[in-house]
């Protein structure tokens, strides 16, 4: 079958949105674990640490603020996706495309997240070595 024939607008709604979800469900539970085992305990090595009192405080103050809005960002995403699936005609010709963009960015935030919380704790490492 060649897919090439196939118009944007006679595909299911359904199959784009599906295929985002099969994309976003490994990083989400990853994030899911970093929100609620990682990060506190992140917290921790950091305030034991001297962290507060480092010049990489907004890292962490960043991280904070993604973990703790992470899931109305996500509620805010679905909500506008829903309204642009509703009100706006043309959107099926660009729903694959944007979607899988915005599935990419996704993915990518959640790699920065983590890759953050390592450069984050490979920052205060040096500061607990000494406090021993």
């Amino acid at each position: 079958m060649n897919t090439a024939l196939i118009s944007p607008a006679s595909e299911a709604r359904c199959i784009p949105y599906a295929k985002a979800a099969g994309l976003l469900v490994p990083a989400l539970l990853l994030w899911s674990f970093a929100s609620v085992f990682l990060f506190p305990k992140l917290q921790l090595i950091w305030s034991l640490g001297g962290g507060p009192a480092a010049d990489a405080q907004w890292l962490m103050d960043a991280l904070e603020l993604l973990m703790r809005h992470s899931s109305v960002g996500m509620g805010v995403m679905l909500l506008g996706l829903a309204l642009i699936e509703w009100l706006v005609r043309p959107w099926a010709l660009y729903r694959r495309p944007l979607v899988g963009m915005l599935v990419f960015l996704l993915n990518t935030a959640v790699l920065l997240g983590l890759t953050a919380m390592c450069l984050t704790a490979l920052r205060i490492a040096p500061a607990l070595m000494q406090a021993k």
